[in-house]
Formats: C-alpha cells, sequence, structure tokens
C-alpha cells in the first residue's frame, strides 16, 4: 500500500498536478478566469446568400473538476425563425481545459441537437484565443473551413467571431456573438 501511495504522489507531483486546485505556474486555464460568470448574449448569423439570422440568450461559465476546466451553458432564441430541430432556441454546453504539454487549449462545444465539436485554440494574448479548424456542419453536409476567435474587450464584455467558408468559397458564413456580464 505505501508503494501505491508514493507512486500517486510521484505521478502527481511530475505532471504538476495539486491536491489542493490550481497550480498557477503549470496551469494556463487559471488566465481564463475572465470568462466566469453570468452573461446575457447576443448573436448574428450572415450566410453570403443574403440571409441573416438574431438570436439572444445567456451563457453561465463555472470552474469544474477542481478549477481545471471552465464550463459554460447557455442557450440562443432564435428572433427570426425556428431552428431545424423545431425548436425556437438551441442549447450549447462548452468546456474549455488547457493542455499543459502541447500548450494550447482544447475546447468543446456540445448542441443540443447532439451534435459536438472539438478544437484547439491557441491564445494570441492576454485576452484573445483563436483558432483554425476544419469541420463537417451536418446541416450542411461539407467541410468548412472555420476561423474562431474569442476576445475580451474589457472586464463586462466578450465577444467571439467565426468566419466560416467552403473550400470554393462559394459558401461563405459570419457568426458574431457579443456577451455583456450580468453578474460574476
Amino acid at each position: 500500500m505505501k508503494k501505491l501511495v508514493i507512486v500517486f504522489i510521484v505521478l502527481c507531483g511530475s505532471s504538476g498536478l495539486s491536491l489542493h486546485g490550481q497550480n498557477p505556474t503549470r496551469d494556463s486555464i487559471s488566465s481564463l478566469a475572465w470568462m466566469i460568470g453570468k452573461w446575457d448574449t447576443a448573436a448574428t448569423l450572415e450566410a453570403s446568400d443574403g440571409n441573416s439570422t438574431k438570436e439572444s440568450g445567456f451563457r453561465e461559465c463555472s470552474w469544474v473538476l477542481g478549477n481545471r476546466v471552465i464550463r459554460c451553458d447557455g442557450y440562443l432564441r432564435n428572433e427570426d425563425s425556428t431552428y431545424s430541430n423545431g425548436t425556437a432556441f438551441r442549447s450549447v454546453i462548452t468546456y474549455i481545459a488547457y493542455d499543459k504539454a502541447k500548450e494550447h487549449y482544447k475546447v468543446t462545444w456540445i448542441r443540443s441537437d447532439g451534435n459536438h465539436t472539438t478544437v484547439t485554440f491557441k491564445k494570441k494574448n492576454e485576452s484573445v484565443l483563436y483558432s483554425a479548424f476544419t469541420y463537417t456542419p451536418p446541416s450542411l453536409g461539407f467541410d468548412m473551413r472555420i476561423n474562431s476567435t474569442i476576445s475580451r474587450i474589457d472586464a463586462d464584455h466578450i465577444t467571439e467571431l467565426e468566419l466560416l467558408e467552403n473550400e470554393d468559397k462559394s459558401f461563405t458564413e459570419r457568426f458574431e456573438l457579443r456577451a455583456t456580464r450580468i453578474a460574476k
């Protein structure tokens, strides 16, 4: 039993894990504490065919798993029509974690329709996360190149901007979400 405890302590110590919460010197997720809180959200989706959709909703972000992961629960309500799932709203759960070995963030979105995406984000500076990735939305059925930026404007405002385009650029979308803090 003593060997098992010693091995556990050695493994935890060598990987930078702390049994008492975050280890800020080894865990860059703490630098995203500005995301924690309750937010009102407003979003606009503009497609290359001239159609646009406005959405509004909320998001609540909190620490989970011993302050090593950020979880955001939220929903957007379509102000113009219904979504493909037949409702006027959609829910999204987001998980954000930091991979110290690869020095990047992993962001996973899980949508109310069951679709999910995990992508890698890099930090551009203390207020901006950036990612470029390819994704095949089930509603479209073809690959989309996505450039995504999450920016902290100030202590009470965040923007998310996603630019999507297919390979020949015949289909493009621009998604912009603005969040305003309502509580910490």
